[in-house]
């Protein structure tokens, strides 16, 4: 595994940048039980984590577009693993969007699929929609 820094230059014409892709093995390589994310009061383990971008990375399946509609949480940063370890498109969708605007991006976008959480779960229609934790 290459050591995750923010940057480094190769050479004066090539920086390396760890890649989502990086982080995703990364994670996997550490002690399940210790810490790895907090928000707010929330805490997952790095088993959980993987665990909870498992589970979303298998609703993905073989979507090619994926939307992600969901409000700053630790489920919005697994379902971004998931989508980006997938192989999908990933479409963010800021949820303070009104909901035609979030209807036309989701039309525009070509999403086959939304990830989103409970809170936006009512605004989404018309498209095969899951929880991340399903």
């Amino acid at each position: 595994m290459p050591e995750l820094v923010p940057a480094r230059v190769e050479n004066e014409d090539v920086i390396s940048v760890p890649t989502l892709l990086d982080l995703d093995g990364w994670l996997r390589s550490h002690d399940r039980s210790r810490p790895a994310v907090i928000h707010g009061s929330k805490h997952f383990s790095y088993g959980e984590f993987v665990d909870l971008v498992d589970a979303a990375r298998g609703a993905i399946g073989g979507a090619g577009v994926v939307a992600v509609v969901m409000d700053r949480s630790i489920e919005l940063v697994a379902a971004v693993h998931a989508v980006v370890g997938s192989g999908s498109v990933y479409l963010p969708i800021d949820p303070a969007l009104p909901d035609e605007r979030i209807r036309a991006t989701l039309s525009d976008g070509g999403a086959d699929l939304v990830l989103t959480d409970v809170a936006n779960l009512p605004r989404i229609d018309g498209i095969r929609t899951v929880l991340p934790t399903e």
